[in-house]
């Protein structure tokens, strides 16, 4: 049985290998590449896969988890951002698909409450499908980006009432049942987690991270969909609503960017195990029983569901060419639906030959959506690609990214506030993000090596990623991201490791700082300076070690023609200057009385008085407070005849 299970597991990601590689030569999306493997593999197919309750398993996990990460994406701030197309728009868009399609559904025979069940099936667009393709185009924040994503954040928000909905839809016997005492349990115990969850899931969240153990934020950030599942499920309602309402839940918490960024690995699996077992459920037999109603189905959507939001976008004053790019992007079934039809088949508002023509007809207007998107682009648009629309304003441009507040992070941040360069902060301890935004600084809660994090931090714009964490594999992974996503970043990382210098530098880092060899570097100057080396030579020499990656001081480089001259340059003479203060032994005596030659083998070149230069003074001239003597001497004898000058003795 284990064996089968594997072997089955096996045939499913190999073959979704070799699919996804193919669609990606094609160019089209990945999730199409998934729901086409599962219809070639499952029992419909070539009948690879047979095991029909680890194929239910797979869909109904990766279900939960897919809306639960469309749940815990859904916050105010991607609301705000698009406010005005996601009450009015999606508002329009959800009320008069479910008036239409309703009315249509009862003018063919349905009863009221199922011709208002189907148009609820029907009224959902996908937001895994469209928003991946939105992000793919890059014209997530282009206009009709934000009119397509207020509409699906709508839609989202919609799914809830519709989902509950369903047993006051059942016939009078039916929706009694519903109301049992077990469920009226679970219902209580469903309001507690809610309750817990709000009011104290931050405590929970914050309490871990001061154990910095990230093992326990991932376990509970899992634990918490799982658990809200089974209880909606034991109310009768699908896995996926209670996935779902605990992702909206903790969208709310300043934690949400880091679960995002902690189960985002997983999150592509849950994409894959949910499409993948999607298309292994199409039953190929009963769409070629029933391809007319299929076809008319699809056609309904086409032309009722995509000519509405062709509607919507005309009212928002989008182009006729716009709105029917717009209308292509949001005219399919959904995910939603899928959930919603599996919940009506288990209350009987549908049977099985209408869940199947549903579901057919949901996994083909899949198939179609980049198709149609991609011919819309080529014939609608022409040479227009679409992507020359003006993209939506972003909170952060050729700004600073600080990874990290401590010491150094911290310093920096206040000296780019002083000077106003914009600047964001990211850094994993919550004390300090939630004091940094008491105190009004652009910050982010999360780890830097994230994917999402980098998003967040608009790192595409920025010019420049500084790394001040103490992590050197977080800092190499998101040295390595950043470089993907901005080419043009500078980027300055640190590192207590000597070994870890050039491989951080291999990465993708422009500069890399070696704490231990800069506090070297910081005596050796000031030991250079000592001996009066010129400050540009100084200069120089530091420059040459930190362009060699510091290896003259690790001994791996073999030695510059800059070091060869030092001993020369301290052995030879050197200029320099001295000012004479009126409290001074110097001051008010002659060159002769000095005799400064004699005592410090130092000669006076010359003596700068009012601004006026005294080249070679002579042996009466007398020096006065204030005067600057220009001084040549070897390196060691300066010092003795500033001592002089200044008291008397040698």
């Amino acid at each position: 049985m284990i064996e089968s299970a594997f072997l089955q597991i096996l045939i499913i990601f190999g073959f979704t290998i070799v699919v996804s590689y193919i669609s990606a030569l094609l160019r089209f999306p990945i999730i199409i590449a998934f729901i086409l493997s599962g219809v070639l593999i499952g029992p419909g197919g070539l009948g690879l896969v047979s095991h029909g309750g680890m194929v239910e398993a797979m869909a109904e996990i990766g279900l939960a988890m897919l809306l639960f990460t469309v749940g815990i994406e859904f916050d105010q701030e991607k609301i705000r951002n698009v406010r005005r197309y996601f009450f009015l728009g999606g508002g329009l868009q959800v009320g008069f698909t479910v008036v239409f399609l309703a009315t249509i559904f009862y003018v063919l025979g349905a009863s009221l409450n199922q011709a208002l069940f189907y148009s609820f099936m029907l009224t959902m667009s996908s937001s895994a499908l469209v928003f991946r393709i939105l992000s793919e185009k890059r014209i997530v924040r282009s206009v009709r980006g934000n009119l397509i994503s207020g509409i699906l954040l709508f839609q989202d928000l919609a799914f809830v009432p519709m989902l509950i909905s369903i047993p006051f839809l059942l016939k009078k016997g039916s929706a009694t049942s519903f109301l049992s005492l077990a469920k009226m349990f679970y219902g209580f115990l469903f309001l507690a987690m809610v309750l817990i969850l709000k009011y104290f899931g931050e405590r929970l969240f914050r309490y871990l991270v001061k154990l910095n153990c990230r093992e326990l934020n991932l376990l509970l950030a899992v634990f918490i969909p799982f658990a809200f599942s089974i209880i909606s499920y034991k109310l009768g309602f699908s896995f996926a609503l209670g996935a779902f309402i605990a992702g909206v839940l903790l969208a709310e918490s300043d934690f949400h960017l880091q679960i995002i960024s902690d189960i985002m690995p997983f999150k592509e699996i849950f994409n894959a195990f949910f499409f993948i077992a999607a298309g292994m459920l199409f039953e190929l037999s009963s769409f070629l029983e029933n391809w007319r109603n299929t076809a008319l189905l699809i056609l309904l959507l086409m032309l009722v569901k995509g000519g509405l939001v062709f509607l919507v976008a005309k009212l928002f004053r989008f182009s006729t060419k716009h709105s029917l790019y717009v209308g292509f992007f949001l005219f399919q079934s959904s995910e939603f639906t899928f959930v919603l039809a599996q919940t009506g088949w288990r209350f009987g508002l549908i049977d099985r030959d209408q869940f199947n023509l549903f579901f057919s007809a949901t996994i083909l207007t899949l198939l179609l959506t980049p198709l149609l998107i991609e011919m819309a682009e080529k014939f609608i648009f022409g040479k227009e690609t679409g992507e020359s629309e003006v993209q939506g304003k972003i909170d952060l441009r050729k700004h600073t990214v600080i990874a990290g507040y401590g010491l150094t992070g911290k310093n920096l941040a206040l000296a780019l506030k002083r000077v106003r360069i914009p600047f964001v902060v990211v850094d994993l301890n919550y004390q300090t993000i939630r004091r940094l935004k008491k105190e009004e600084f652009p910050v982010l809660f999360g780890d830097i090596a994230s994917e999402e994090v980098l998003e967040r931090a608009n790192i595409a714009a920025a010019t420049i990623l500084v790394m001040a964490i103490s992590d050197p594999r977080a800092a190499k992974v998101a040295i390595s991201k950043a470089r993907q996503k901005n080419p043009a970043l500078q980027i300055i990382a640190r590192t207590r490791y000597l070994s870890e210098i050039e491989n951080i530098f291999r990465i993708g880092a422009n500069e890399v700082i070696g704490e231990e060899f800069e506090t070297s570097i910081e005596i050796f100057s000031r030991a250079l300076r000592h001996y009066h080396i010129p400050g540009n030579v100084v200069e120089t020499i530091i420059k040459t070690i930190r362009t060699q990656n510091y290896a003259i001081l690790r001994g791996r480089s073999s030695v510059d023609m800059r070091w060869e001259k030092l001993n020369a340059l301290i052995e030879a003479g050197t200029v320099e200057t001295f000012l004479i203060d009126e409290q001074m032994y110097a001051c008010g005596k002659s060159i002769l009385d000095l005799d400064l030659r004699k005592r410090t083998e130092t000669t006076i070149v010359a003596v700068v008085r009012g601004g006026k230069s005294h080249p070679s003074p002579k042996a009466d001239f007398v020096i006065a407070g204030n005067d600057i003597l220009v001084l040549t001497a070897a390196h060691q004898n300066l010092e003795q005849a500033f001592l002089f000058l200044e008291k008397g003795k040698t």
